[in-house]
């Protein structure tokens, strides 16, 4: 196939956060789309900013979402929110038009009518029937309308409320996910939000000057804030549960308000570790905390496919 024989080619993205779409991707190589698959709501999202932009000529393009998800490493933002901020930025002319579809394994009418509000043209569930697979290479013939295009005002203001906030979401997202952490920036939230010593072994109310309330805020906010903050440390002391079992136990007993004190004692009194092994673990927390959001962030940035 030659360059502009694939560039002629309607574009199919795929945004979805796990691997039960093969069906899906599948369906859609078949029926002639250049298929790219993003694995989470933020790598989706770049890639749209990248497909999209209106310094690039235009090509049919169906962005399918999976409108029920919530990116991995930022539950803060579900599919929905996505869409919304998408369909603002292409309502602005940031963006050009593309094809929303919502895609759903799930037939509920109020999570569908939620992501007809935040902008999607269609809503389609899983699995694909023949109706869909029509639908979907009809709208690759067809040129894609600016989003609520032809809602009624009194409406429209409501919608632009939920965009305005997706778009403040999506900021507080993409800047969390381009911050390279280091071990001691992590120690310091690790400090502010539990009892997590400091090297000197005082509590976390005794903040060391240097780390003033502001750069603790910003980093906080780097993570979408504290309740975002401490949902990402639980959601990586359960991924250690296979991979670093004590490092994520040690790490959800601090969450849960235990003192360093009593996770040692935990551990040694019932013989499972010696009390050098805990000590150990509990001073690289840090460093391991921040290579997972390092790697998290690898993975957001995970897209499979061509043009």
């Amino acid at each position: 196939m030659t360059r502009r024989q694939r560039s002629d080619r309607p574009r199919a993205l795929l945004i979805v956060t796990s691997t039960a779409h093969v069906d899906l991707r599948d369906a859609l190589v078949e029926q002639g789309f250049a298929v790219t698959i993003a694995r989470s709501l933020v790598a989706g999202y770049a890639q749209i900013r990248r497909l999209l932009a209106t310094d690039q000529p235009p090509r049919p393009t169906l962005i399918l979402l999976d409108v029920a998800s919530y990116d991995p490493g930022f539950p803060e933002l579900p599919g929905t929110l996505l869409a919304a901020a998408v369909a603002a930025q292409m309502r602005a002319g940031s963006l050009r038009p593309a094809w929303l579809v919502g895609i759903s394994v799930e037939h509920h009418v109020e999570n569908d009518s939620e992501a007809l509000i935040a902008g999607c043209q269609r809503v389609i569930h899983l699995p694909l029937t023949s109706d869909d697979s029509q639908l979907l290479r009809r709208l690759a013939t067809r040129p894609a309308p600016v989003p609520h295009r032809e809602t009624q005002p009194e409406v429209i203001r409501v919608i632009e409320v939920l965009q305005a906030v997706a778009q403040r979401v999506l900021y507080v997202v993409q800047a969390a996910q381009t911050r390279i952490w280091t071990p001691e920036e992590v120690a310091v939230v690790l400090r502010w939000l539990t009892p997590y010593p400091a090297q000197s072994g005082s509590s976390r109310k005794a903040v060391p000057e240097t780390e003033s309330v502001t750069k603790i805020q910003q980093l906080l906010r780097a993570l979408g804030g504290v309740r975002s903050a401490r949902q990402r440390l639980h959601s990586i002391a359960e991924q250690w549960q296979t991979r670093y079992p004590l490092h994520g136990e040690i790490l959800r007993l601090f969450l849960d308000g235990w003192e360093r004190r009593e996770i040692v004692r935990y551990f040694v009194d019932r013989g499972l570790y010696e009390d050098s092994r805990i000590y150990h673990c509990i001073k690289e927390l840090p460093r391991r905390i921040c290579d997972q959001l390092r790697r998290d962030q690898a993975m957001r940035h995970e897209v499979i496919g061509a043009e």
